[in-house]
């Protein structure tokens, strides 16, 4: 009789134990997840508000493009544009790393990039009232399941943008499951039918792009050759005219110190 007294207790205490577990657990969840989703609204609101006033920035520069407005101009739509970049770098971060709301995280997703076509429209404008020495380009790619180049073709844009700076323009258009038409159409005025696809002025290139031919196309396009291969070539070629040929080169043994 005391066994199974004894018995009957142990398997009350273990039932309240697992109960326990289990509901701490379950709130433990709660608080969590409610975490998670106050966390999500916050950063909603600040992509919001950034492409909110990267959106104002454009309208703005708009109605101020002119002669006498150019460096002014051309100085702040850079800074909005890096903005725009950065916003978007860390709700793709964000994405990644924790779960988040398909249909808040695509509406992101088409804010993104109707801010991004709206300044590469702008940048065409800019550069035709203020001749602005720049090259925009248009990058279409996709997720690396469906375009296994696009990665690295990615890099290598990611290479010539650190390289020209502020000269080149890169206008970068995902076309993973979005529902924005816009991409829609400008694939369709495009004819982009490849991933990935880049367009620079009136060269379409379609599927993966070498370095060399694209930075080829795009320094035809600059009046400034400044950086280009071929500039480079011509430096060396001045810097070998210059060297006397019957110049004796001494080099020294090198020495542990």
């Amino acid at each position: 009789m005391v066994v199974r007294k004894a018995s009957k207790t142990k398997y009350l205490i273990a039932a309240g134990i697992t109960a326990a577990i289990f509901f701490s657990g379950f709130f433990l969840g709660l608080v969590v997840e409610n975490k998670r989703v106050d966390l999500m609204d916050a950063l909603y609101k600040e992509h919001t508000i950034a492409f909110s006033s990267s959106q104002l920035q454009f309208d703005y520069l708009n109605e101020i493009i002119g002669e006498e407005s150019c460096d002014l101009v051309f100085d702040s739509y850079h800074r909005a544009l890096e903005d725009l970049g950065k916003t978007t770098e860390r709700l793709e971060k964000y994405s990644e790393t924790e779960k988040i709301n398909e249909d808040e995280f695509d509406m992101l997703q088409r804010e993104y990039l109707l801010s991004e076509i709206k300044f590469w429209l702008l940048a065409r404008k800019i550069k035709e009232r203020c001749h602005v020495d720049m090259v925009p380009v248009m990058y279409f790619h996709n997720k690396k399941e469906f375009c296994p180049d696009c990665d690295e073709q990615s890099f290598i844009l990611s290479y010539l943008k650190k390289k020209y700076g502020q000269r080149l323009l890169i206008f970068s258009f995902s076309v993973y499951e979005t529902n924005e038409p816009m991409i829609d159409l400008l694939k369709s005025a495009h004819d982009i039918k490849e991933m990935p696809t880049i367009i620079v002025g009136e060269k379409k290139f379609d599927g993966f792009t070498g370095k060399d031919v694209l930075e080829e196309t795009i320094c035809e396009r600059y009046v400034n050759k400044e950086g280009c291969p071929e500039q480079e070539l011509e430096l060396e070629d001045d810097v070998e005219a210059e060297v006397p040929e019957d110049l004796e080169i001494i080099r020294e043994p090198l020495t542990a110190e």
